[in-house]
């Protein structure tokens, strides 16, 4: 039985990182920036060991550049169910933000 709280556990088949950023990213373009100046402030990772504090609009923009270097890392492996699914997603919102011809080359 595999640990799915162990770092090195395989991700579940219809589950990727990049499928998670993609969602995060699609879901933070309804925060409402106009009515709530709302700050986010991030976790110490390994990645970044100081919290950082953002704007909704920042973190829209932070969570959007993250999806799209998950997927651009995920178009060099094999293809897989979440990969395709993230590209939807990315695909959705891209023209949902009026950038079709974007949404139609994810």
């Amino acid at each position: 039985m595999v640990n799915a709280n162990s770092p090195n556990a395989p991700d579940p088949p219809y589950f990727s990182e990049s499928l998670f950023k993609v969602i995060i990213s699609h879901c933070a373009r309804f925060l409402n920036h106009s009515v709530h100046k709302q700050m986010y402030t991030t976790r110490p990772s390994a990645e970044a060991p100081v919290s950082v504090t953002l704007s909704s609009t920042e973190f829209m923009q932070k969570a959007t550049e993250e999806a799209r270097i998950c997927l651009g890392m995920d178009t060099l492996k094999p293809s897989a169910i979440p990969t395709i699914q993230a590209l939807l997603q990315q695909s959705a919102r891209e023209i949902a933000f009026g950038r079709s011809s974007q949404g139609s080359q994810t």
